[in-house]
């Protein structure tokens, strides 16, 4: 991603208003939502992209004060109007979410316009003002997809969408009702903020919607296929509809370049920032179901659709009804380092192309930690008794955490039953027609066993949420079949250590081992003695693990 230009306006640092940016040409940055989705990512791309010597100063308010910003250099209190405008005077570069809060930003842009540059000559800061807005200007310009059997209206329908609308097209832009507000604002900003050109300049950058870094509105669609509530994601019908959309990385690194290099010839000081792909609702939706589950989606009517995202409160539901061609204009791309075929693009062919990516953002953004957890040797499934009756430990451990207990029984039965299919790929067999080969009562070859499992831990479940395994693999072979572990020799470097050996002199001698139960009455009386302590295990040490356990697995 582009660096961004060198650092900036002279002034003395940062005091009143008028102050400038921090000495040394540092420039100062103010993000009106430093909390917000968009906002995240744009400050932490700033800080991170800064060229050598280029020293980025990051301020802001937040919409949530508990809300954690690390990377930011001061939290301004918007509740107070003369640390707002101290703050907003002091910058450099100042972005709003237009789409998020339009009041503010045209209050921000109010305090820019009149303030006198003439009486404060000590302030040479050239300031830039950037809204950034949504699609929702544009929801007007939608194309409703017509019925399969009607031909008139389905070839009126492709004429339409013919078109690629680009930002040359803003003058034709037909809000969604309930965002004029909005336009109003973008009007406002390209319009009346450039009056002052020699010490503000004023830009609306329109983004396709967002994904990418932990997701915004198409949360819900992760969010279900992780936790497995929804085996068929739904879309409303028939997911035909194209959404323009952007990684909201690469938007946060056009809006940082148009800040940094004040372009002078996009049209109307705007631009259009959507990626390279035409997707679809139910290409969205297949592809987060493909990655995280089974690739299945459900096609619901328009009832059926608003009933559920409702229930769910969705917030986004407008930006999924989206019907719209729309294009980047690449020649405008170039001059921010985002061309057709610039290096810059984190996800420049699209979400579908980049789905691995944005998953593994997703875990990362959202702190997802699969459970993954070995209950081995005597007992694990029965523990002991309690005033319930018996504690099964892996079987509860599994319960609590959601995870699939696999059960070795239960999974060859599972494997046996399903119907024969091709050759896999990835272990090249067929599990189903070889375990129907072995009798019902007989052992299960190791190598099988084991496929079934690596099969088991492959599946969605497994992958995203985690799994309990349960005194399997029991054996060192097993182990390194499963895992496909490197096989370290026994005598080798780093290798096993010989237990029968003598102790070396100057050694304490080696505890003896206790000899494993043999026998009911044995294995009673173990059971017995061991009572107490786990007990105090239980009542005592768990619980300490279990919360452990749950904030790593937020």
């Amino acid at each position: 991603m582009p660096a961004g230009g060198a650092g900036g306006a002279g002034g003395a640092g940062g005091a009143g208003a008028g102050a400038g940016a921090g000495a040394g040409g540092a420039k100062k940055i103010f993000i009106y939502q430093l909390d917000s989705y968009l906002g995240q990512v744009l400050g932490q791309h700033a800080k991170r992209h800064a060229a050598e010597g280029d020293e980025r100063i990051l301020c802001g308010c937040l919409t949530n004060p508990r809300s954690s910003v690390s990377w930011a250099d001061s939290i301004i209190d918007k509740n107070d109007p003369s640390a707002l405008k101290k703050a907003l005077l002091s910058s450099d570069i100042i972005v709003y979410d237009i789409s998020s809060d339009p009041q503010e930003a045209t209050t921000a842009l109010k305090i820019l316009l009149k303030y006198d540059y003439a009486e404060n000559p000590e302030d040479e800061t050239e300031k830039v003002l950037i809204g950034v807005s949504n699609l929702l200007s544009w929801a007007g310009n939608s194309v409703k997809i017509p019925a399969a059997d009607d031909e008139a209206a389905v070839s009126g329908y492709a004429e339409k969408m013919s078109h690629a609308l680009t930002a040359d097209d803003h003058m034709e832009r037909r809000p969604h009702p309930n965002y004029k507000a909005q336009v109003a604002v973008e009007n406002l900003i390209v319009n009346k903020g450039n009056i002052k050109k020699d010490k503000l300049k004023t830009y609306v950058v329109w983004s396709g919607v967002q994904y990418g870094c932990g997701e915004h509105v198409f949360h819900s669609l992760f969010k279900w296929a992780w936790l497995g509530s929804h085996v068929e994601l739904p879309i409303i019908q028939p997911g035909s509809n194209k959404i323009p959309m952007i990684h909201v990385a690469d938007l946060a690194g056009m809006v940082l370049e148009i800040a940094l290099t004040c372009p002078t010839d996009l049209p109307n000081n705007s631009l259009l920032a959507v990626d390279k792909a035409e997707c679809t609702l139910k290409d969205v939706a297949t592809a987060i179901s493909t990655a995280l589950q089974f690739g299945d989606v459900k096609e619901c009517d328009q009832e059926e659709y608003l009933e559920l995202m409702t229930r769910e409160q969705e917030p986004h539901i407008n930006s999924v009804f989206l019907e719209l061609n729309m294009s980047m204009s690449f020649k405008y791309g170039d001059v921010i380092g985002y061309g057709e075929e610039s290096a810059s693009w984190v996800a420049g062919s699209g979400f579908v192309a980049n789905i691995d990516k944005v998953v593994e953002e997703y875990r990362k953004w959202r702190q997802l930690q699969p459970v993954r957890a070995l209950f081995y040797g005597p007992p694990t499934s029965v523990w002991y008794p309690t005033e319930e009756g018996k504690l099964f430990l892996a079987r509860d451990f599994a319960q609590e955490y959601n995870v699939t207990l696999i059960d070795l029984k239960e999974l060859v039965k599972e494997y046996r039953s399903k119907p024969s299919f091709e050759e896999d790929r990835k272990f090249g067999t067929n599990l189903s027609v070889k375990l129907k080969e072995i009798e019902e009562d007989a052992e299960v070859p190791l190598e099988l066993m084991v496929e079934a499992v690596q099969r088991k831990l492959a599946t969605p479940g497994c992958r995203n949420q985690g799994y309990v395994l349960e005194n399997f693999p029991e054996s060192k072979e097993a182990l390194e079949m499963l895992f496909d572990i490197d096989k370290v020799e026994p005598d080798g470097e780093g290798g096993a250590e010989d237990e029968s050996a003598e102790p070396a002199a100057g050694d304490e001698p080696r505890a003896a081992l206790a000899p494993l139960p043999q026998t009911d009455e044995e294995r009673e009386a173990l059971h017995l003695r061991s009572q107490p302590m786990r007990k105090y295990l239980i009542e005592n040490v768990l619980p300490t693990l279990t919360r452990g356990l749950q904030e790593v697995a937020k």
